[in-house]
């Protein structure tokens, strides 16, 4: 059995003990957790840079999210978040370019990739790049390969930003303030250790979109 189905138990039992005094009698546990699972992230990344040379230098460390949550400026004031995260970028989890995303949760577990939240001038640089571009975005989107893993998500804008045409195809996208795809992943993916081989080659199919966002973030800004 992998390494992720004791995550699966160790988080189910978190999201039912959800605070300091559970934990601190768990930490053992959960460093133990944490350890194996950078250690899997190391092999991810390896296979990963197989075809993401930008990955190859990237530490497995720097990818993994922490799991305390910031609780400053929210309502929720849970110490702990219900999952595992890494993002897997140049930076690790300080990458500001579009990268790679997987989520590990019981019965929500997924991989993520483009860009979420871009600072205004990269948004509004992606945003011209696409209508600009479009024929070849569509062809990226459209593409069977991806098509059929992912789907497309991310925050809109109700109106047309200013300095674009109504009456441009590229409507849809232009409106939008990130570009996001997910494909949701079950459990019994993870069953076997096959899962880093079957989450590195589904995140292969996005790589012609990470490439695309990438070319306007890192050559033209």
């Amino acid at each position: 059995m992998s390494n992720i189905f004791k995550i699966f138990d160790f988080l189910k039992n978190l999201e039912e003990n959800n605070n300091r005094e559970w934990f601190n009698e768990h930490k053992s546990e959960f460093t133990q957790l944490r350890k194996a699972w950078i250690e899997d992230l190391g092999k991810l990344l390896a296979e990963m840079s197989i075809y993401e040379p930008s990955l190859i230098n990237v530490e497995p460390k720097q990818c993994a999210y922490r799991i305390y949550r910031d609780t400053r400026f929210s309502a929720n004031k849970l110490p702990y978040k219900n999952h595992f995260g890494a993002l897997l970028g140049v930076g690790g989890t300080k990458c500001n370019c579009a990268s790679y995303y997987l989520h590990i949760q019981p019965g929500q577990c997924g991989i993520y990739g483009g860009i979420w939240c871009p600072e205004r001038d990269t948004l509004n640089a992606l945003r011209h790049a696409i209508d600009d571009n479009y024929d070849e975005f569509t062809e990226i989107i459209e593409a069977p390969d991806f098509k059929s893993r992912y789907t497309i998500i991310g925050d809109t804008l109700k109106k047309l930003p200013q300095g674009f045409s109504p009456d441009t195809p590229a409507v849809k996208f232009v409106k939008m303030k990130e570009y996001l795809v997910e494909m949701r992943i079950p459990d019994s993916h993870f069953k076997s250790p096959d899962w880093i081989k079957y989450v590195a080659d589904n995140f292969s199919y996005m790589k012609p979109l990470n490439d695309f966002l990438n070319y306007t973030i890192t050559e033209e800004l």
